[in-house]
């Protein structure tokens, strides 16, 4: 089993519970679990957005060492220019199906319609959900009580938002 067969057989399909499937029969791999957390979850940067093109192959390598190399990459074990030169460095030791599963990790996008949803069918709460951070509508159930001439807004996240209740302008909006 390889990463890269795992990426031909969700590429091959387009049903959705047909890729589920798919990722249900690698629940035990480990490595598959890692690869695609990785890949998928929005917690997890690599502080790059390209690969480099790929050189002359030399070697071959193992899909755990591609594996622990992005978790390293993740960690910010290397960064900047090391980092840099050390995807160049991949790109040259690596073979094309390699290369492939590990430029799909970087720039987050299996390239095969598979996202944090079918695999957390698989893995429950593998990848993390953020919730939207927008504050509810302005309603009297929404409110939670004055202050001093001000109302507060529960927002969805369950904090508490607050407006002038004078002005017709309402500051409340979402925060990035």
């Amino acid at each position: 089993m390889t990463l890269h067969t795992l990426l031909t057989e969700l590429r091959s399909t387009a049903s959705l519970k047909e890729k589920e499937a798919i990722v249900a029969t690698y629940k035990h791999h480990e490595l598959v679990k890692r690869y695609l957390y990785l890949t998928l979850s929005p917690k997890v940067l690599f502080y790059t957005t390209s690969t480099p093109k790929q050189g002359t192959v030399f070697s071959c390598k193992s899909d755990k060492w591609l594996v622990d190399t992005l978790a390293d990459i993740a960690d910010e074990k290397i960064r900047g220019a090391a980092l840099a030169k050390y995807l160049h460095d991949v790109a040259c030791v690596t073979s094309a199906e390699d290369y492939e599963v590990f430029s799909c990790a970087i720039e987050k996008d299996l390239r095969c319609n598979v996202g944090a949803t079918i695999v957390n069918e698989v893995w429950p709460k593998l990848i993390e959900e953020h919730p939207y951070m927008g504050a509810k509508s302005d309603t009297a159930d929404n409110r939670v009580g004055s202050l001093e001439g001000k109302l507060s807004q529960l927002r969805k996240d369950g904090k508490a938002r607050f407006k002038d209740t004078e002005s017709k302008i309402v500051p409340i909006a979402q925060e990035g």
